[in-house]
């Protein structure tokens, strides 16, 4: 009888904490803000994630070393549809402050992606992540997307 008396109160315990912590939701990345001041917010969690098109292609991690890494994340145009927001550019923003200005052209033209494995793994904090932005750079010879490979994304405000 004890055994069941505690199971039933471990159960409703925890039923509570998942109802109102967002600790037990899921990861959130970064954050997607729009309109006046960006006062709109759209938090990127891993259920988002998983649900948005993901694509893997190899790639150099210039701030890791300079061999190639197989990355795989949503394509950022489809983080920004899923928050229900356009514009003319976006503006990335890293935890450190770092901040990269991406024209919405790119988005169309590349398949820019929010990296949230490398070679098959999560990234850490301790690898510059959660999630970085990353250009398929074979696709691209322009020179400033990597100024635009934002690590340790915070947030993206459109504008």
């Amino acid at each position: 009888m004890r055994t069941i008396l505690k199971l039933a109160i471990a159960t409703v315990v925890f039923g509570v904490l998942t109802a109102v912590s967002p600790a037990f939701a899921g990861q959130t990345y970064f954050v997607i803000k729009s309109g006046e001041g960006g006062k709109v917010e759209f938090p990127v969690t891993d259920d988002v994630v998983a649900k948005a098109t993901a694509v893997e292609f190899k790639s150099k991690l210039p701030d890791q070393d300079e061999d190639m890494h197989t990355v795989k994340g949503p394509l950022l145009r489809d983080l920004l549809k899923a928050a229900g927001v356009s514009g003319k550019s976006v503006v990335a923003k890293a935890a450190d402050g770092y901040e990269a200005e991406i024209p919405m052209s790119d988005l169309t033209s590349y398949d820019v992606i929010i990296a949230v494995t490398v070679d098959g793994k999560p990234i850490t904090e301790d690898e510059n992540g959660p999630s970085r932005i990353l250009y398929p750079v074979e696709d691209n010879p322009n020179d400033d997307v990597g100024a635009r490979a934002v690590f340790q994304l915070k947030e993206l405000t459109v504008k």
